[in-house]
């Protein structure tokens, strides 16, 4: 008849979905989480292993799509940052996003260092205070659960993990003044397949605390 019908498919990779996977905001704020599923099954919320004091909680969005509205809890002194796992399960999948609540202003900040001597899924990190490099006494870590390990400075990456991301935390300890600088960075993994995007979104996400 030489008529023809097209149709639109949508897969997911996942049996929930739930977007954004990380979102990062101040003490107090309020930021909006939706997830879904392509079945009917109902979706439960939580806050994975809440701290009392520290974590968030989670409120229904009045708009009637299914999503949640998270909300940071009050300033938590003696800390930069509060990391809350938000899981979503349709009762045999479950899937997690993360909020990542700043507690203080910004100061040091976490750039890539170029380094050709790295393997593939391996970068060099530095951080600096004031735009001045932190040489010794850095420590870095990631939040458990989450892909790759560290060798010093550098990141060495999972390339077999399947986390879109990694958070990634620097400490500085100045004994001079008895002050002591936190920052983090989000990496978007794998590193080998997005060198650029790296270079591109590796922007300083920083805190200090006295």
């Amino acid at each position: 008849t030489l008529q023809t019908t097209t149709a639109l498919v949508t897969v997911q990779a996942y049996a929930v979905s739930i977007n954004p996977l990380i979102q990062v905001c101040s003490y107090g704020e309020r930021v909006s989480l939706l997830a879904g599923t392509p079945g009917d099954g109902k979706l439960t919320w939580s806050i994975v292993d809440p701290v009392t004091g520290e974590s968030g909680k989670l409120e229904p969005d009045a708009d009637g799509a299914g999503g949640q509205i998270y909300v940071a809890g009050p300033k938590v002194n003696g800390k930069s940052y509060v990391l809350d796992e938000i899981a979503v399960s349709d009762g045999q999948h479950t899937r997690s996003a993360w909020v990542l609540v700043r507690q203080v202003d910004p100061v040091l900040t976490i750039e890539m260092v170029e380094d050709s001597t790295l393997p593939d899924g391996e970068i060099r990190l530095q951080a600096k205070v004031n735009g001045m490099p932190l040489l010794d006494n850095v420590e870095w870590w990631k939040p458990d659960g989450m892909p790759g390990s560290f060798d010093g400075d550098v990141y060495k990456s999972d390339l077999n993990a399947l986390n879109p991301f990694v958070v990634i935390f620097a400490r500085f300890e100045d004994t001079v003044w008895d002050l002591f600088y936190e920052g983090h960075v989000i990496l978007p993994l794998p590193l080998n397949r997005s060198p650029e995007m790296v270079r591109k979104l590796l922007l300083p996400q920083v805190s200090t605390l006295d």
